[in-house]
């Protein structure tokens, strides 16, 4: 005559079969898998190499056990023990870095590895700016010139040194009052839909400075604001790293708040 499994032991054997989730993963005894997605362009893979008992989810599609890291379920190729996502600060970046106590990365569309001997002082500055203590890092691409001991990230893809300014790589030549100010334009074909952010903005400009600000996405011809870091000094603007042509504020950006 068989005997009836407790209620509680069914269920601590059924976890032990499913194992726990951690973000994209789940942690069986035995194995570690990755899913993404659902319906025919889901995902769902063995992680290969991975250890069960150490192995934590550190954030987005990002992993790491007592080995290795991981990204989407595959090992990055040489990385090592003490792999670590850098905490950003609460700043959302396109991309992120990570390091161990040999290599830094920079995780995007795909893992690169960046060429460093300093990848234990590596740090973030901001956005995607990063260093060393060497050199200077942004979205994973060296900056050439830059300071680390004076670099300084301004806001959006701008920063500066002690001698020159920096849109992301690219380095320009600017006034001391150099500064950024919040610019606003209206959406260019396709961009996302407009964010709470962004209608919170809206609401507070069209009460502000007029109803062309407001946001209205039913209306025929309603358009969105969208903010924008813009760089400008004693002589005008900047769009990106060069000096905007003087019709830049009304045809670019219709409104700056300084």
């Amino acid at each position: 005559m068989s005997r009836a499994t407790p209620p509680l032991l069914a269920g601590l054997l059924l976890l032990g079969a499913c194992g726990r989730s951690d973000g994209p993963y789940t942690v069986r005894d035995d194995a570690v898998i990755y899913s993404a997605g659902n319906g025919k362009g889901g995902v769902e893979r063995p992680v290969r190499g991975a250890d069960p008992g150490t192995f934590r989810h550190l954030g987005l599609h990002v992993a790491a056990d007592k080995h290795r890291g991981y990204v989407e379920g595959r090992a990055v190729d040489g990385s090592g023990p003490g792999f670590r996502l850098l905490p950003d600060g609460g700043h959302f970046a396109a991309g992120r870095y990570a390091a161990d106590g040999r290599s830094a990365f920079y995780i995007m569309d795909r893992v690169d590895r960046l060429a460093t001997d300093s990848a234990e002082d590596f740090r973030l500055l901001g956005d995607v700016f990063a260093t060393d203590g060497r050199a200077v890092f942004y979205a994973g691409v060296p900056v050439p010139g830059a300071d680390p001991e004076t670099f300084e990230h301004l806001g959006g893809s701008y920063a500066r040194d002690a001698g020159r300014f920096y849109w992301g790589p690219v380095a320009f030549e600017a006034g001391e009052d150099f500064r950024l100010v919040r610019g606003y334009r209206r959406p260019r074909p396709n961009e996302y839909p407009p964010s709470d952010h962004v209608r919170a903005t809206a609401a507070v400009l069209a009460a502000t400075f007029g109803p062309q600000y407001a946001v209205c996405e039913t209306a025929p011809g309603a358009e969105v604001v969208i903010e924008n870091a813009i760089g400008r000094d004693g002589e005008g603007f900047f769009d990106g790293p060069r000096r905007a042509p003087r019709e830049f504020l009304n045809e670019t950006i219709q409104h700056v708040v300084d």
